[in-house]
């Protein structure tokens, strides 16, 4: 008796201890309690989640109710829209492959990268207006740059998805992404792979593929960049948080140069490039930086916006208006905004935020790189994909 007793005790622990592994790693595995079975699965019928909020975004790992990985997504043909039912907000996860995403000389790394995919409740629209794509800075996953810029909130409010990547480990022991690395630099490694990861998610969320705009904080800004740089034709607009603009540096160590003191940009030999290489100008940008940022220099915001007003006055015939102008809110830090315009069109806009340190700005300050004083770089993100998209409509 004693024996049998022992023995139901120790499959319990054994059956506990793999439901949290298989948790652990995604495979959604739930915990047994009494009297439920190890292999039990969800009930179909049980009515589905609520819409998850930021604040219950931690623990959504574990919710496979709102929770759907790539693989278990309907894809068939959607239904009409006169059919479409009330869908609430969900998260989806899968993992972006691409087999020219090897980085040297990490060649041990796996080409793949984990995302989330926020989607906004379906009804009355079909499907969501655009897709944003925001990338987390070093020492930041997923989970925390939504919680921290708490863009979902604006998702919902204007109908569009966002796609969250979530650097590798082994990538980067600090999570950064390795914008500097040189496959990368040359459109393979994380970028290749951030280039799969947006078709997925272009295809999982049914967006308008001429409606996707990118964004980035620090790292993930300076991917975001280069991104832009690399492939004009995919992005109808770019953010870039406390970056850096393409080609900064070419090596870690040229990198933390870039990022100390401001990087050394040949505007002339990158614009004769990336006109080699295009037959149609960059996105419309849109730099957000703070002018007492310690960890990458306002310089590097400086010479973004010369590298894109070079990129465009190369082949634009019309002449380019620039405008600036100080705001100087009663509730938020002051800020400089100056404006490079084409037949009244912004190609490119940079806001200097007086006062502002390497963070998010508005974001959460419970969480790193998040500084709570307005502007909100969210609102101004959401108002940037509002302009850029309509245009492309």
């Amino acid at each position: 008796m004693k024996f049998q007793t022992l023995w139901d005790r120790t499959k319990q622990r054994v059956r506990r201890a793999w439901a949290r592994f298989m948790a652990a790693f995604g495979f959604g595995a739930k915990l047994p309690g009494n009297g439920t079975p190890f292999d039990a699965t969800p009930d179909s019928s049980a009515s589905p989640a609520p819409p998850p909020s930021i604040e219950a975004l931690p623990a959504l790992a574990e919710n496979t109710q709102i929770e759907v990985s790539e693989q278990e997504q309907d894809t068939g043909a959607a239904a009409p829209e006169a059919r479409i039912a009330p869908v609430p907000a969900r998260w989806l996860t899968g993992v972006a492959k691409s087999e020219a995403g090897r980085m040297m000389p990490w060649v041990f790394v796996p080409p793949e990268r984990k995302y989330r995919l926020y989607l906004p409740a379906l009804a009355p629209h079909p499907h969501p207006r655009a897709l944003v794509v925001m990338i987390h800075g070093c020492r930041q996953d997923a989970v925390s740059f939504a919680n921290g810029t708490r863009f979902n909130a604006l998702a919902d409010q204007h109908h569009f998805a966002v796609l969250y990547p979530d650097q590798l480990d082994l990538a980067n022991p600090q999570r950064c992404w390795n914008w500097f690395e040189a496959r990368t630099l040359s459109g393979q490694g994380e970028a290749a792979i951030l280039e799969s990861m947006i078709d997925a998610a272009v295809r999982r969320a049914r967006v308008d593929s001429q409606c996707v705009v990118i964004a980035g904080m620090s790292s993930g800004a300076a991917l975001a960049a280069l991104l832009a740089f690399q492939r004009p034709a995919s992005f109808a607009g770019v953010v870039v948080h406390s970056g850096l603009p393409p080609h900064a540096a070419h090596s870690v160590g040229g990198a933390l140069e870039a990022m100390r003191h401001g990087c050394k940009l040949d505007v002339a030999a990158l614009t004769q490039r990336y006109w080699s290489k295009h037959q149609l100008p960059p996105p419309p940008l849109r730099i957000l930086h703070g002018d007492a940022d310690a960890v990458v220099h306002p310089l590097n915001a400086e010479r973004l916006f010369d590298l894109w007003a070079s990129l465009h006055q190369a082949e634009t015939p019309v002449a380019l208006v620039r405008h600036e102008r100080a705001v100087t809110p009663s509730n938020a830090r002051s800020y400089q905004v100056t404006t490079l315009s084409a037949e009244k069109t912004p190609i490119a806009e940079k806001i200097i935020v007086h006062g502002l340190d390497h963070a998010w700005s508005g974001g959460d300050s419970a969480l790193p790189f998040n500084d709570a004083s307005e502007p909100s770089a969210s609102a101004m993100i959401a108002q940037w994909v509002q302009q850029v998209v309509t245009s492309k409509q």
